[in-house]
């Protein structure tokens, strides 16, 4: 492995962190700063529905409709395994979460854990999340906490 490589390694990494990060800290700014101009989303194995393809501040505006209603969050991502492919890369990873809403109906805390593919492009230099595709690995709680409705 060369420089170049343990350097893509440690950027990837940290626009994965950074991404999870952003979320808990409510931080769009860094969040939409992180995304490719066309991201393509798919949570359908854990939530339903279709991939999405949205553009950076779409994306940002979806994450931010979902997550700001909640009282906290806490997303880890962990076990990290990158394949690179030039300006192209693959992240392999797992995803802990944990969603908190005081006000929901049967308890307030709902977790998970998943296994996410996350791509990624080398777009002037930086590494920009394209894609995002998640599936669960186990889950806990009160689902409803996701629902502001309850």
């Amino acid at each position: 492995m060369n420089l170049r490589e343990i350097s893509d390694r440690f950027e990837i990494q940290d626009a994965v962190h950074q991404l999870v990060r952003g979320f808990d800290r409510r931080d769009w700014h860094t969040v939409e700063h992180l995304l490719a101009e066309t991201v393509v989303s798919d949570y359908t194995a854990m939530l339903g529905g279709e991939p999405e393809s949205r553009t950076a501040a779409e994306q940002t505006k979806h994450y931010r409709e979902q997550l700001d209603p909640l009282d906290s969050t806490m997303h880890a991502a962990t076990t990290m395994l990158v394949d690179l492919d030039g300006d192209r890369a693959t992240a392999s990873v797992n995803i802990l979460t944990w969603l908190r809403r005081e006000a929901a109906q049967d308890g307030p805390l709902w977790s998970n854990g998943a296994a996410g593919e996350i791509g990624l492009i080398r777009t002037e230099g930086r590494w920009l999340i394209a894609r995002i595709t998640v599936r669960p690995a186990w889950a806990e709680g009160n689902r409803g906490v996701l629902d502001p409705a309850h």
